[in-house]
């Protein structure tokens, strides 16, 4: 049987966030948040999910800033199509012994410790559950929670 992924916090589980990228703006504020958390998070992949040409620019300065900051950092080129494209992204990550948290890059606030909230209950669960999601306002299937 092969050895579990050692995580660098020592967990015996990798945690590794994708983003898949397309709004500037927005992921602006995702990574101030994400650069609160990183002691935490193994990698962060920043999956390519736009057209648009100022947001390329933008992705193509990211790549070129954001391993500078923290090695973490790692960039798909692939384009995911949109959003049907984006669940790719699940076979293409899903590996045993990780933990894969896919953050929507139109977050624009995050609890400082929402992520080892997540991982902790993640680390407890492991085997009961298998989905989890966060309490996402403007959310169609979270909304009736919300009422």
């Amino acid at each position: 049987m092969a050895a579990q992924p050692r995580s660098s916090s020592g967990r015996n589980f990798r945690v590794v966030v994708v983003i898949p990228f397309g709004r500037k703006p927005t992921v602006e504020c995702l990574l101030h948040y994400l650069d609160k958390q990183l002691d935490i998070i193994d990698e962060v992949v920043i999956w390519r999910n736009t057209r648009q040409t100022d947001d390329l620019q933008y992705l193509a300065e990211l790549e070129k800033t954001l391993p500078a900051r923290s090695p973490k950092f790692t960039f798909k080129k692939i384009y995911c199509g949109g959003i049907r494209g984006v669940y790719r992204l699940y076979r293409y990550f899903r590996q045993p012994g990780t933990l894969l948290i896919k953050i929507d890059d139109d977050i624009v606030y995050m609890d400082d410790d929402c992520l080892a909230q997540l991982i902790d209950f993640a680390a407890v669960n492991r085997g009961r559950y298998t989905c989890f999601s966060a309490n996402v306002v403007n959310n169609g299937p979270l909304d009736r929670f919300h009422q």
